[in-house]
């Protein structure tokens, strides 16, 4: 399959916005983490960035080339070899899963409220 590309372009936009996103996200905790009187600040501020930066990968159609191409879900390429990204079994719903999986487990294991260090 031959790149359009208009639709190339409209993914780089986004990407580039995106890029600037994860960039204001990580300056914002490193404004906090230079502010902090304890570890438990750093650890705290750190686990928010961890989930924010998980949260705000390119997921979203805006970043796929497929749902930008605008052939809806039924004419998508994709959806022949992955399922279409809205059904339950798919595998974009998979990788949501996991992404939930993995805001699961930094909540689970990576800092608690709370949690002291002496």
């Amino acid at each position: 399959m031959r790149i359009d590309k208009k639709i190339r372009m409209k993914l780089i936009s986004s990407m580039l916005d995106l890029k600037l996103v994860y960039a204001k996200q990580i300056d914002n905790s490193i404004i906090e983490i230079e502010e902090a009187e304890q570890v438990e600040d750093i650890m705290s501020e750190k686990q928010w960035l961890l989930k924010k930066l998980v949260l705000i990968s390119p997921l979203e159609s805006q970043y796929c080339y497929f749902c930008v191409l605008g052939e809806g879900c039924y004419g998508c390429k994709y959806a022949k070899v992955h399922r279409r990204c809205i059904d339950k079994d798919s595998d974009f719903q998979k990788i949501c899963d996991a992404r939930k999986a993995y805001l699961d487990t930094i909540d689970e294991y990576y800092y608690k409220d709370g949690e002291v260090y002496k």
